[in-house]
This record gives C-alpha cells, structure tokens and sequence, in this order.
C-alpha cells in the first residue's frame, strides 16, 4: 500500500539521516491533529499525532494555548501512561458519556487502538480496562488491525458519541462501534451492520448522503491497483448497505481522505476527496432531481499534487465551505463563490509533505485558523485575517524545541549513558537515544519550552569533555539544534638533537595512558598524536639508542586543551676509541686501494690525520671520514700511526693508533 510504505521509506530515511537533520526539531512523523478546549479555559488548544514507529517518543502531543497567545508542550503532564506508539489520527469526542473531550487514538501496524479518557481538567489517562477487557468493563471493542483512520458520529445532538467507524488499510475489514446507552459502551456491530469487503482504506466520514434525515459512510479507498470508494447507506437503525451502483460515481483513484459538507450551497451534502500519486481531487455534488452524485471535479482548479487531507471551513467569512488542501509539497486553498465553483486561493510557501489539517480560532479572534501536521518536518500554523488571507506565525505561536545530536569517539560508553541537562526558564534531564546502525545519540526537549525564555543545555558524562560544554539559547523564538561531540585534543611538539650521529626520524615518541601509540617525527622533528579524549590521563616518552632527552618523559593530567611538548636530545659522550684493526686491508700494486679507520665515543664529527710514519706511495687519507685510498705505486710493507680528535668541548679528545698496509 503506497502510503504506508511512503510512510515506512520515510522513517528510515530519517533515522539513518538523524544524525545531519540541520533545522528545527528532530524530524517527527506527524499525522493528524485536532483543536478542542483540552482545559476548560475557552480557548482552543492542539493534540497532534505522530507515527513513532515504537520510538520512545511521544505519539500524542498535548499543546496548550497560553490566553491566545501561544502554544506551551504539556504532553507529559497530561497524558498519564504510555505514549509511544504509531498513531495514524486522533478523534476528539465524548466516549463514555461525562460531558468531557476523550481521545481516540488509531494505531496502525496492527497496534490495538487507544481510548485516553479526560478526567475534566485536561488530564487524560490510557485506562486499558476500557478497551476490550474480558472484565466486562469495554468502551470501545480491542482491536488490532492496521488502522488508518476513524470517524465518529452523533446521531441524536446530544453531544456524545453513538456511531465510531474505523477505516482499516492492508486489506482488512474496516469495523462500525455503536454505542448502547443500556451498557454504557460500544457494540461491534461490524459482522452484523456492515457488508462484507477487504479494502485497503485510508480515511471515511459520516454524513446524510440520501437525504433521508440519518447519517451514511463514505470510505476513502487507495492502493496501488486500484480500489474503487464506496458508500454504505444506513437503514435508519444503524445498519448499512452499500449504495446502487448509479448512486455514486465509481472511479479507481489513489483516495487518502473525504469531506462530507453543503458546497453547492444547496442544503444537501456534496463530497470532496484527495487523491495521492499525483491525481486530481474529486468534487461530487448532489443532484436533487436525480437523487444522485454528479462528478463536478471540473469545478475544482487542476491540481496534480498528492493530497493527503483536507478541511472545509469558511475562510473569507462569506457563508460558505472553502477546502485546504494538505499536500505533499505546496499546500492549497480552495475559495468557494457559493454554488461549489472553487478558485485557488493564496498561502504562505511551503514545500513540506503535510499530512493533516485541522481548523480551529488559534489566536482568540473568531477567525478560523488552520494548523498543518508535516510528515518528518515542523508543524506550521496559519493564522487567518478574516478574508481567507494567512499568515505563518509558527515561529511565533507553536512550541519551539531544542535537540541535537550527541557523539563520542571512543571508549566503553554509549551516546546513551550521556544525561543532557536543560536548565535556566525550565529545568529537566534526559539521555539521549539512538537507532540501530547508528553509534550517535539524538536527545530532544520538546515539552514546556516558551517564546522568550532563556535555556541553557549541558551534556555532561564521567571521564568525558564536550565540545561545547554547554549551549546557551536566549530569548528562545524558534526551533534550535545544538550538536555536542566529545572533545578531544592534540599533544604535539618539536624533537631536537645534538651530538652523535642519530636522526629526529629514528627517534620513537611513545604516547601512554588514556590511550597507547607510538610514532616517529618528521625529517623536521614534528610529531603530533591527535583525536585524544578529555578528562584522560597520558604520558609521552621519546626515545633514541645513544641519547639522553631533556625531559625524559612528559605527563599530561585529566587533558582538557591542546598541549605542546618538545624535547631535546643530547648523544651519551662515552671514551673516545679508535675500532679499527691492524693491519688494515693488503694491497696490490697499482691497483685501486680503498680502505676505511672507524672511531666510536667521543663527540662526533671526527677529525682524522697521519701522526707519524708514511703511507704506500699514492694513498692519501681523507681527513674527515677516515678513509684511505688512491693506487699504491711501490711494493713493500708500511708503517704509520693515525690520530683521531673528536668535538667535545671545551676541551677535544685524541686517540692515536699504529697501523700496517701491505702492498704486493
């Protein structure tokens, strides 16, 4: 089914994108939403759905409006028990008879629907006693189907509850719940009052199709192939039968939601549908003199998009229902003159894949307003002038909210064990969570947060830095994301070497402690260990056969910044020795003669000279290395003593050694 496969490539889209989201809060599947006075004060406040896919997040929101003002999250203090779950829509009604708002949550991924009753002050709490129990105790049927959407309807005026239809996708019965006063609760009435068909079904409405005075059903079917909508018509007594084939005009679209409302201005109910997959919408008004629904879609504007919900409300105060449109990009307006002919009207930008709608007096004017629920993005709230003209006061008027992204390096902790602290207008504390295949940790502060307020987030966890410590946020006025990565630092330094015969790059720099490595400088005598954890301990320690360095080692307690560290190494001076034998290598006449004097110790370079006695003719000896060679001219055996001085300083070393060279 395409939507709920959309839906599913979406979220894991998102959670593998968790990590680089770049604006407003985390991205979050809502769905639905609905305006109703949740605390009794008059004025209307929001619960928004979301399809958190089993997340820990929140699936119902409870946003309260502060004097018309703006909208402060109070999810976790009025919603008592578990949250979390994937809540297609919420239906806002009387379930049980108190006069007070209840939630109907549609779960889907065959999650049992939920019923959070109002205890009259706003709280609501999900008693599952009151959903299918086997203590006789239901208010509404257990379930647990693959629920799209529902619809509920009253039937008498009298403000309470008496018909729930529930719209099921992947092809399972849809279900019909009437209320009996006799029991106070819901019959399933579904194998009893409703033919028999396997759709897939997005969304269904109440309404009096036949103009015979009760309320009949239209469900809103799609799926990839093709599944025709249907209209049951109710027999006056709750019992539905589909209509005649001429009733309705039949067609194989990608529907995803219906309004039943008067928009031929005529006293009887026309139909509006979306339509997904790029397919235009539909209008079908009723015809009086043939008693049934004519396709009208030629009065709508042309409109590819994929709509996925829509709300009728009278926008341009002119007596008549005008239809939003929420789309997967722009979203539209539909200006009715008064006899179902629509113009499109004008709304702020938007490219967001909205989901949902809902209409209600957000800011205390008596003006409708519209509320959009986005699919993995930020809800928006049009704010209307009276003349169907809107402007977004999102940033202005809905919850702000401050996430991010929690990473570490290293070691044996997770992202998890990180406790991210919210402190300043509002104080709290939460531990970051994370998806499978992914080692980073996403924390968020959603609830409470108001415009204007300062807050102040601190990422804290033993034996780790953060960079940066902590995040100030004034004068909150829009959506913030602050990522906190663990710190880490450098130490680095400069080799240096003077006497003997070693090089910087044969020297062994070994780093310990909070972590192990070893390196060797650079011909330039640089070396650097980088990518190290704060708060850890280390010690660097240089090495080199024949050198003594100044300081022998370096340590670095609980790291907290880059640090810098050379070292200079001195060649151990050791007695001064001449290595080589005699006699030195034998010769032959006139022949090329290349011979070599060692001498260890000392301080290098080495100055070499003849002390006494004569070389074979035609052999010279190089007086810096040692060497001696050229091409004997005379036989004979020759004697000869070679000094060797060394650098050392103030005063140099000598050391003198006879020799013999034979030439034949």
């Amino acid at each position: 089914m395409y939507f709920k496969s959309a839906r599913f490539s979406l979220i894991v889209f998102l959670i593998l994108l968790f990590a680089n989201f770049c604006y407003g809060e985390i991205p979050r599947p809502y769905t639905s939403a609905v305006f109703t006075d949740i605390d009794n004060d008059g004025d209307k406040d929001l619960i928004v759905s979301s399809s958190s896919y089993g997340s820990t997040s929140n699936a119902i929101r409870i946003l309260i409006n502060n004097n018309n003002l703006y909208f402060i999250d109070e999810t976790s203090t009025r919603i008592t028990g578990s949250n979390s779950t994937v809540t297609e829509k919420v239906v806002v009604g009387d379930f049980n008879e108190d006069g007070k708002p209840d939630i109907l949550a549609v779960n889907s991924l065959s999650v049992a629907n939920r019923l959070l009753l109002n205890n009259g002050s706003g709280q609501f709490t999900e008693d599952s006693s009151k959903v299918g129990d086997t203590y006789n105790n239901i208010i509404i049927p257990n379930d647990e189907d693959s629920s799209i959407s529902a619809t509920v309807a009253d039937i008498n005026s009298d403000n309470k509850v008496d018909y729930i239809y529930i719209a099921n996708d992947g092809g399972q019965q849809n279900r019909l719940y009437i209320y009996n006063t006799g029991i106070s609760k819901f019959a399933d009435k579904t194998s009893l009052n409703l033919p028999s068909f396997n759709d897939y079904s997005f969304d269904a409405a109440f309404g009096d199709l036949d103009n015979d005075g009760d309320v009949d059903i239209f469900v809103a079917n799609g799926k990839d192939s093709g599944v025709v909508n249907k209209v049951y018509l109710n027999n006056g007594s709750g019992s539905f039968s589909a209509a005649s084939t001429g009733f309705f005009p039949q067609d194989t679209d990608f529907s995803s939601s219906v309004i039943i409302k008067d928009f031929s201005g005529d006293n009887k109910n026309d139909i509006f549908v979306t339509n997904a997959k790029g397919q235009q919408n539909r209008l079908y008004i009723f015809n009086s003199g043939t008693s049934e629904f004519e396709d009208k879609t030629a009065n709508l504007p042309q409109i590819s998009d994929s709509s996925w919900s829509a709300v009728a409300v009278d926008v341009d105060n002119d007596g008549d229902y005008d239809i939003f449109v929420a789309n997967d990009g722009q979203d539209k307006l539909l200006i009715n003159n008064g006899s179902g002919h629509f113009t499109e009207g004008t709304l702020p930008v938007d490219d967001d894949y909205s989901s949902g709608a809902a209409t209600g007096d957000a800011n205390g004017d008596d003006k409708p307003d519209i509320f959009v629920t986005n699919f993995g993005g930020n809800n928006r709230l049009l704010i209307n002038d009276g003349t169907g003209v809107f402007t977004d006061k999102s940033a202005d008027m809905l919850p702000h909210a401050i996430t991010g992204e929690i990473a570490l390096s290293g070691g044996s902790k997770s992202a998890t064990d990180v406790t991210v602290t919210l402190s300043g207008d509002k104080s709290a504390t939460t531990n970051p969570v994370t998806s499978p295949g992914l080692n980073n940790g996403i924390y968020s502060f959603e609830e409470g947060l108001e415009q204007g307020k300062n807050y102040t987030v601190t990422p804290t966890l033993p034996g780790y830095i953060f960079d940066p410590t902590k995040a100030d946020f004034t004068s909150l006025s829009q959506d913030e994301v602050q990522d906190f990565t663990e710190a880490t630092y450098t130490i680095s330094g400069t080799i240096s070497l003077s006497g003997g015969s070693g090089s910087v790059i044969g020297v062994t720099v070994t780093l310990s402690g909070g972590d192990s490595a070893t390196t060797n400088p650079g011909s330039d005598g640089k070396y650097t260990f980088s990518g190290l954890e704060g708060d850890k301990d280390y010690t660097v320690t240089p090495t080199l056969t024949g050198y003594a360095f100044t300081p022998t080692q370096k340590d670095f307690t609980a790291l907290s910044k880059d640090e810098t560290q050379d070292f200079s190494g001195t060649a151990s001076v050791t007695n001064l020795s001449i290595t080589t034998t005699s006699p030195l290598p034998a010769g032959k006449l006139k022949k090329a003669y290349s011979g070599k004097i060692e001498a260890s110790g000392g301080t290098t370079p080495y100055t070499w000279k003849l002390a006494s006695g004569k070389l074979p003719p035609r052999l010279r000896l190089n007086k810096s290395t040692g060497a001696i060679s050229g091409k004997p001219t005379t036989r004979g055996t020759f004697k000869f003593k070679i000094t060797v001085t060394d650098s050392s300083s103030p005063a140099k070393k000598t050391k003198s050694k006879q020799f013999v060279i034979k030439i034949k």
